[in-house]
């Protein structure tokens, strides 16, 4: 019986996602069984969404801190009744190492009932990567990843007040979105206050009580 339980549950969640990606029009990457979003497509999310806020938690398999704080994430959306995207910075094709061994994260231990989207690689431009200030653009060039590139240009949309270099200082950022769509902030990780209830993360929870 909980097995049958289980099955209609995950069955009607992953229903429930593919409905609302089909809303937002999000493709499927070519590369993978991830979704791709754009910032209007990640903000169509928050819209669609039944929860009053949405969380985005910019992620890669290569981040260590990033899947060291994935279970309080986790339970942080749990606790005010948030919902939760990982949002996957790879560059798509990037299947062989980062991004399968995420799928096989969100299979084995989740059990496909965290959601995850890709930020799509049109966001990538060559020629806009030369209009940013040098210091930016050597920054992108030493890593030799597009996947900065967009992570970037996505961040520079969602939170255009930063400052240029903390677009670029870490992964691990909390973006908070209301039921509009509208980003009430960007949370990075304070490194200095790991021992906290929220174990770094207490700004957002300012944002989460808006």
């Amino acid at each position: 019986m909980k097995t049958t339980f289980l099955f209609f549950l995950l069955c009607g969640q992953f229903s429930y996602a593919q409905n609302v990606y089909e809303a937002c029009g999000l493709p499927k990457s070519a590369h993978s069984d991830f979704y791709t979003v754009d910032v209007e497509q990640a903000r169509c999310l928050a819209r669609h969404s039944d929860k009053a806020k949405t969380l985005f938690y910019t992620y890669a398999d290569w981040c260590t801190h990033c899947k060291a704080a994935l279970p309080d994430i986790v339970a942080l959306a749990k606790q005010h009744n948030t919902d939760l995207y990982l949002l996957l910075v790879d560059e798509e094709n990037q299947t062989y190492y980062s991004i399968n061994r995420t799928a096989a994260m969100l299979d084995t231990v989740y059990h496909n009932t965290l959601k995850a989207v890709l930020i799509t690689d049109s966001l990538y431009s060559s020629k806009a990567l030369k209009k940013l200030r040098a210091p930016i653009r050597k920054f992108i060039d030493i890593s030799g990843k597009s996947a900065r590139e967009k992570y970037y240009y996505f961040l520079c949309a969602v939170a255009p007040d930063d400052e240029e270099e903390n677009r670029l200082t870490g992964m691990g950022k909390l973006v908070v979105m209301d039921k509009r769509g509208e980003v009430l902030g960007v949370v990075e990780r304070d490194f200095d206050n790991l021992d906290s209830l929220y174990k770094g993360y207490d700004k957002v929870i300012s944002l989460l009580m808006q």
